[in-house]
């Protein structure tokens, strides 16, 4: 910003020539460690509020899929998208009687705030009790996952959310199979930003997580 010179005709000319420095990241999905299920889950909100829809897909060590739900739910924001996509994966571990999740979502927000670094907002309480309460009847870690890392539960997300309704997918047949080769075989995706996010290239996932 010191380099922007004070003429507007200089400013524009200035402006006009800037080209932003280019940071990636290297992100790559990783299977979990044997006898524990990786439960990755996404929330959608196309407004924030607006139409919303959640999904979230269940693989194990080898990268396989064991079963992958989606369903469009009340108009709400994204942050109570992806409380609800935390609560329903609970809630479906739970009925089937799994054990040792790592249940991995993109909202940092919502996983300091299941952490209890942040206060929780009035609009959540509710769903946050919820899910506290269903984790503990299993053992769940919940971790933070970029985006990038993450693709698998938010093509889940945006598909219910198109489709209007709840979609279930339990083999390896009825979901894009690009999406799970390319997982399931350790390819990264680039995270690309114009502003620094961290001083190496490659970030590890999962940086921030605790148990509940």
């Amino acid at each position: 910003m010191q380099q922007i010179p004070r003429s507007w005709p200089d400013i524009i000319d200035f402006l006009g020539n800037y080209k932003p420095k280019i940071y990636y990241s290297s992100i790559t999905w990783k299977p979990p460690e044997l006898g524990t299920l990786k439960c990755n889950i996404d929330g959608a909100s196309r407004g924030n509020p607006g139409r919303s829809a959640y999904g979230f897909c269940l693989r194990n060590h080898k990268g396989d899929l064991i079963y992958a739900q989606g369903e469009e739910i009340n108009e709400c924001t994204n942050i109570e998208a992806e409380a609800i996509a935390i609560k329903e994966a609970i809630y479906h571990c739970v009925a089937i009687c799994l054990d040792k999740v790592c249940i991995k979502t993109d909202s940092l927000i919502l996983v300091k705030i299941l952490a209890g670094i942040w206060e929780v907002p009035w609009h959540i309480a509710i769903l946050v009790s919820d899910i506290k309460a269903l984790a503990l009847q299993c053992q769940v870690r919940i971790q933070h996952a970029y985006r990038e890392g993450n693709t698998l539960a938010d093509y889940m997300a945006n598909l219910a959310s198109d489709r209007e309704g709840r979609l279930s997918f339990s083999t390896f047949t009825e979901l894009p199979r690009k999406i799970l080769n390319l997982e399931k075989q350790l390819v990264p995706n680039l995270r690309i930003k114009t502003k620094r996010i961290s001083q190496q290239h490659n970030i590890k996932e999962g940086e921030f997580s605790f148990i509940i």
